[in-house]
């Protein structure tokens, strides 16, 4: 991914250690066509013209963000940007478990475990809209 200021992920971690996340539950991100996933632009999400998209130029801006290395703190996103928020972002921890939980409707499937160093995933389901 490209580093950015942007809407904040459900879980979120930042260079921690021996974190985990358990337990035989739900975490409901509450992506759906009516929420979030409309701002992926396509129609199947329910995305019509005039509706706020990342391909209306949040997600172009972004990537040249990463191409000119303008400096993170400048990387600014807004929401009508529509840059949607990941449902975990365990950035650059080490030594995480993540185990018996349903990860439900995330806002976007992004990786959870950039940077991260030792991830345990074990019984873990992951149920998104299109699937």
């Amino acid at each position: 991914g490209i580093d950015c200021y942007n809407a904040h992920p459900l879980i979120y971690a930042y260079g921690e250690t021996n974190i985990a996340i358990t337990g035989k539950g739900i975490i409901d991100g509450q992506g759906s066509n009516e929420t979030w996933w409309s701002m992926c632009g396509a129609p199947k999400f329910g995305w019509k013209e005039g509706m706020v998209a990342q391909r209306n130029g949040g997600r172009e801006r972004l990537l040249m963000y990463g191409e000119t290395n303008i400096p993170v703190y400048k990387r600014i996103m807004k929401p009508e940007d529509g840059m949607r928020p990941q449902l975990i972002n365990l950035y650059s921890c080490n030594t995480v478990l993540i185990e018996d939980v349903t990860l439900l409707n995330s806002p976007f499937l992004g990786d959870p475990s950039a940077l991260l160093r030792k991830l345990d995933c074990t019984r873990c389901t992951c149920i998104q809209p299109w699937s």
